[in-house]
Parts: structure tokens; sequence; C-alpha cells
């Protein structure tokens, strides 16, 4: 992957903040007035990125009155540092349309890369069980301090084994840092064990769950898993939708 995003050029200031003016367009269309950016960041990828975003592409529409849309901006949680001390300076709300919402990062990969991290091996590939692509010391003292600053936690997970982990991050988070309204979110929260579901609940966890996945993934839901286990995943991702509509 390293290898073509090496390659791949950088699109310019004018593309970038085009695309956001005809993307807020689009979403007025449709009734959105209010969206969450997560940023272009993935594993393997500058976490730059996100920052350059915001200063050449939102301060730039915020300033130039062309703002249309109101935004809650997430940041790489490798520089939840970066984002206290702006916080701390400007405060959350810099404007109408521009607030700063927390920090997010990755436990593992997605399905159709077989990446996702399971309990039990792929069905193509019984030697595979997906990938856990962030050491889960450095995600628990990363969330730990990101928490105790107040920034709002987003943790992707698509397979049942990296959910259960960042549920049980959570808690201990959690246990050191005490209860309060935080809204620790899982973002996907697609595959999971029976008896995951209830925890986000017990848990006061947002299962972030996009129900499009249920369509995107459904034809390779089958190739990567056995039918057994994806009907039983079927049920747990809208059992989650459910709890998070809760």
């Amino acid at each position: 992957m390293k290898l073509v995003l090496a390659v791949i050029p950088e699109v310019s200031i004018h593309d970038r903040r085009d695309s956001l003016i005809r993307a807020s367009k689009y979403a007025l269309t449709r009734g959105v007035t209010t969206v969450i950016d997560f940023g272009r960041f993935f594993p393997g990828t500058s976490v730059d990125h996100i920052w350059q975003d915001f200063s050449d592409v939102y301060q730039w529409a915020d300033s130039s009155g062309k703002m249309l849309i109101r935004v809650c901006l997430f940041f790489p949680m490798q520089t939840w540092s970066q984002l206290v001390d702006l916080i701390q300076e400007k405060g959350r709300a810099l404007s109408q349309w521009i607030h700063l919402g927390g920090v997010k990062a990755f436990a593992d990969g997605s399905l159709g890369s077989s990446s996702a991290l399971f309990y039990k091996p792929y069905e193509e590939d019984p030697y595979s069980y997906g990938l856990q692509v962030t050491d889960i010391n450095w995600l628990q003292n990363a969330t730990l301090h990101s928490d105790k600053f107040g920034l709002q936690v987003a943790i992707h997970a698509i397979g049942d084994k990296a959910n259960d982990m960042v549920l049980d991050m959570y808690n201990t988070v959690v246990s050191y840092n005490g209860m309060r309204d935080r809204r620790f979110r899982i973002e996907h929260a697609q595959h999971l064990v029976p008896g995951s579901t209830i925890r986000f609940g017990e848990q006061r966890i947002i299962a972030s769950v996009q129900p499009d996945h249920l369509l995107d993934d459904a034809n390779s839901a089958g190739k990567k898993k056995d039918t057994m286990r994806a009907q039983e995943d079927h049920i747990c991702s809208c059992h989650s939708l459910t709890v998070m509509q809760s």
C-alpha cells in the first residue's frame, strides 16, 4: 500500500476547497446541515493531511464566508496534544460553523481486504485472522490522555475481536479517569459476537454503525466467513444500530 500511496499526486488546495463547497451544496440538497468529518487519515498515510485540510480548507472557508454547513472535526489520535493546545487557545467552537470534536484511531482493517480482526480465521484463508493495525498499549495510553483532557474518542473496529478489544480498553480508561458523559464511539461496530452488543448499552458507548455497509459488505461476507457467522453478524449489526438509536 505504501508503494502505491507514494506515487499518488497530492490534491491541490484549489481542488480541496472546491470539493468542500460542492459537497456542502450537495448535502444541503439532501437536507443535511451538519456533518462529522474524520478526515482522510488512515494507517500508512500522514497525520498532517487532516491538519492541512483544517487550515487550508476549513479555516479558509470560515474566514472568507464560504461555509455552508456546520462541521464537527476529528483529528488523528497521534496528534491529541496538538488538538488540546488548539482547544485551550481557541475553544471548541471556532465559529458557528466549525466545532472541534475529538480524535480518531484504528483498531483493525476492513472485511473486504481480509484485514478486519476476528476470533476465527477467514473462510478463504484459514491462517488469517485479520490485522491489529495499532498497538493496544499505545492505543490505551493515548486514549487515557485524550479522555483526560475532554476529547471525544472514536476508534474504528470492524471485526469481532477488534470490537471486544476496544470495549475492554474503554472500560479500563473509565476505571482510571472516572465516570462522566464522555460518549466514546466505536466506528462501524460491524461484526460482533453474541453478547457484545449489550456492552455498548452497559458502557454507554456509541455504536457508530453505517447501515449502508449491510449492503456494501453483503456479497463479500459469505465469502470471507461461513454462512452461519455472516448471519449472526447481520443480526448483531442490526442490534447494535438499535442500541445506538436508544
